[in-house]
Formats: structure tokens, C-alpha cells, sequence
């Protein structure tokens, strides 16, 4: 049952984080194939003035360093053995 559990939290928070980041990338191709700007501050497309880039990593940082903590106590479960 923890191994499961370590599994989960393992892949759970890295596929929940590729589909934030693709389903951002795929916004800001379908903005730039309309001619605009990604305003990555308020994520929107803007026709209107050009903005500048900020990568995935500056705006979410916090949210992945829990990503990474939680796959890394998923790993931490998964490798536990009963001691009984």
C-alpha cells in the first residue's frame, strides 16, 4: 500500500505539471500564430503590444520545487520495506 502511495506521488506531480506547461506552450503558440504577444504576467494574448518573454521556470518556480519534493517523497515511499 505506501509503495503505491510513493508511486502516486511520484508521477502525479510531474504529469500534473507537463500539463500545465504544455497546455501553456500550446497558448502562446496559437498567440503568436495570430500575429500577438503572450503577456506571461497575466497570460493572455495581446495584439496590442509586445511583451516580453519570462520562462516557465521564473514564473513557477515555488510550484515546482513542490513538484519535486513531493516525487521526492514518493520515492522515499516506494522505496520503504515493511519491517515487521
Amino acid at each position: 500500500m505506501i509503495r503505491k502511495l510513493g508511486i502516486a506521488l511520484i508521477f502525479l506531480p510531474i504529469i500534473a505539471m507537463s500539463v500545465d506547461y504544455i497546455s501553456e506552450f500550446s497558448a502562446v503558440d496559437r498567440c503568436l500564430d495570430q500575429g500577438g504577444s503572450f503577456d506571461y504576467v497575466k497570460g493572455i494574448c495581446d495584439t496590442l503590444k509586445n511583451h516580453q518573454y519570462i520562462s516557465y521556470i521564473e514564473r513557477h518556480l515555488s510550484i515546482i520545487l513542490c513538484g519535486v519534493a513531493i516525487s521526492l517523497l514518493g520515492v522515499f515511499f516506494w522505496r520503504c520495506k515493511k519491517k515487521y
